[in-house]
Parts: C-alpha cells; structure tokens; sequence
C-alpha cells in the first residue's frame, strides 16, 4: 500500500478546482489580448455592415 494515495478518504470540491502554481490556466489574460479581442469584435462588425450596404444597392430591382 503506498503512503501517499489513500483512495478511500473523497476530495473536497474546493480541492479539485485548485489549480497547482505554475500550472497553465493559472495566470490572467493579458490586457492587449483582450483589446486584440474587442477590435476583431468592432472591425467584424463594420464588415458585416459594409456587406448588408452592398447588398442593399446592389440587389435593388
């Protein structure tokens, strides 16, 4: 029987959901990563816009 796993005591929820240090998804989201995400949103949008006013005067009977 080895010391350090005792399978028969259960793990606490609070337990599983810790993340060790320096494991990935540790660490916050850099700030120019959510501003990249915020001008992709504001360009796609303009796009889309540019798209639906090109369609409009083009497919005019």
């Amino acid at each position: 029987m080895s010391q350090g796993n005792n399978l028969d005591e259960p793990r606490s929820e609070e337990d599983l959901n810790e993340i060790p240090e320096g494991e990935p998804g540790n660490s916050p989201v850099p700030w120019h990563f959510k501003a990249f995400l915020v001008v992709t949103v504001i360009y796609l949008i303009y796009r889309a816009y540019q798209g639906t006013e090109w369609i409009i005067h083009h497919v005019r009977i």
